[in-house]
């Protein structure tokens, strides 16, 4: 067998094991896209305050600042027959029973609603979300061996991710017009989808074992010293941290603001269904990521991304209630989004490398848990923004048309400063030159373990 014929080999990832890899990642991204629906849940169902549900959400980080850094840690000094991050696939569960409690709040007045969200947000996000953003990169890591196979993975996950994604976002809308008019129905609603998202959920769990650095997690001794090294070991990790900050206010911003852009500023929340069915063509270009990122470096792509998303912030600014230019905006936005959402993967497992290059140790879990730290809190401000937002622009529930300042404020977190938010991920990504380095660091590491 020839040279290339074994490179080709090693690169080989078969489609079940795509899918099944994939599996959690789309439940996970389901509930996100559910826990999107959360402020106008709160608003307009549960009849509370705008402002005051941007700031509970926002102060369940306070909470999560601690739990990320801990479960990072924990990850690092587990060994088990499993592995270091396969045990931890089963909170999967855990995150869509919470999600669940959270739209099934009772009548308990506002004080009692409020305490309610409160930790049913915590306990999804800080607790069980958080578990799995530790675990995530660490496990590509151990179930792949090359970026080849890892970027052939993330490349199933993302068009499977995006499509159930726009299942979803097409689903909701339309059962809104019918059992999302009271607490019960929207308690229903979220059960319908958490209960097969669970159990697709832990086919990861079921079939991919690692098979990557299990005998040396059994000699590798590392203390809380090790994770604050790991911390302090470059500023990549941060670059690509805060993209995934900019990017997840983005993804927020387009789930949470497109409902009142289309209830007040189209008129017809119906045809926001519209708008995300035809976004199911966007996840196929992910087909040919693999390819070009043997063109281009990660970083690369990101700004590639980008570039396309001001193009199609700037089609909805102008866009008002044309459903053709949405169209276009849309996909456009969506596209944008796809490199730092799902190839940071790669990015994350290159700081790993670099870090274990640079002090000899193998620290894992808090790489992943800072990002994932970060993409949380991006999650999180921009539900609190969107509170606050819109609660400054006057914006009332109760109003069928609502106030001038508040459709402005609308038309703008749709548009103008998503704008904003991308030119922020390319100037990081301009500061990200760990793609130039990696080929050498690589090399002498494959040397140091005698590969």
């Amino acid at each position: 067998m020839s040279k290339k014929q074994n490179m080709q080999d090693s690169n080989h990832v078969g489609i079940f094991k795509s899918i099944t890899f994939s599996s959690r990642s789309v439940s996970n991204a389901v509930a996100a896209v559910v826990m999107g629906y959360l402020t106008f849940y709160c608003t307009d169902i549960l009849a509370m305050p705008a402002g005051l549900v941007g700031a509970l959400l926002l102060a369940t980080k306070i909470f999560d600042g601690f739990t990320d850094l801990v479960a990072g840690f924990i990850v690092d000094k587990t060994h088990t027959k499993l592995g270091k991050a396969r045990p931890y696939e089963v909170a999967i569960i855990g995150v869509w029973l919470s999600t669940w409690l959270m739209f099934s709040c009772p009548d308990l007045g506002l004080a009692g609603k409020s305490v309610w969200l409160f930790f049913t947000y915590t306990f999804a996000n800080s607790i069980f979300v958080t578990i799995l953003g530790a675990t995530e990169n660490v496990y590509y890591r151990r179930a792949f061996t090359t970026d080849a196979q890892r970027n052939k993975v993330i490349s199933v996950s993302g068009i499977l991710v995006t499509l159930m994604a726009v299942v979803v976002s097409v689903a909701f809308p339309i059962m809104m017009g019918t059992l999302g008019t009271s607490r019960g129905g929207w308690s229903t609603m979220v059960l319908l989808v958490a209960v097969p998202m669970a159990v697709f959920g832990m086919l990861r769990f079921i079939f991919n074992p690692e098979i990557v650095g299990v005998e040396d997690d059994k000699q590798e001794k590392l203390d809380f010293k090790a994770m604050l090294r790991g911390l302090k070991s470059g500023p990549y990790i941060y670059l690509i941290a805060g993209c995934a900050l900019l990017n997840n206010i983005l993804v927020q911003f387009s789930s949470g603001v497109s409902v009142y852009y289309f209830t007040y500023i189209v008129g017809n929340v119906e045809l926001m269904s519209t708008i995300n069915l035809l976004a199911i063509v966007t996840p196929f270009l992910l087909i040919f990521s693999p390819k070009l990122l043997t063109k281009i470096s990660f970083s690369q792509f990101v700004i590639l991304g980008s570039v396309i998303g001001i193009a199609g912030s700037a089609v909805r600014y102008v866009a008002g209630a044309n459903l053709p230019l949405l169209v276009v905006g849309a996909l456009l936005v969506t596209v944008a989004s796809m490199p730092i959402s799902y190839f940071s993967t790669s990015m994350i497992v290159s700081c790993m490398d670099y870090h274990e290059w640079k002090t000899g140790e193998k620290i894992e879990g808090i790489f992943s848990s800072i990002n994932n730290f970060s993409g949380k809190i991006g999650s999180a401000l921009a539900s609190a923004l969107l509170g606050v937002l819109m609660s400054w622009s006057h914006y009332d529930g109760n109003l069928e048309v609502q106030p001038d300042s508040a459709n402005k404020m609308i038309v703008a977190l749709y548009s103008w400063i998503p704008i904003l938010l991308f030119i922020g991920i390319i100037i990081l990504m301009r500061c990200y030159t760990l793609d130039k380095k990696l080929p050498q660091i690589r090399k002498e590491l494959a040397e140091r373990r005698g590969e």
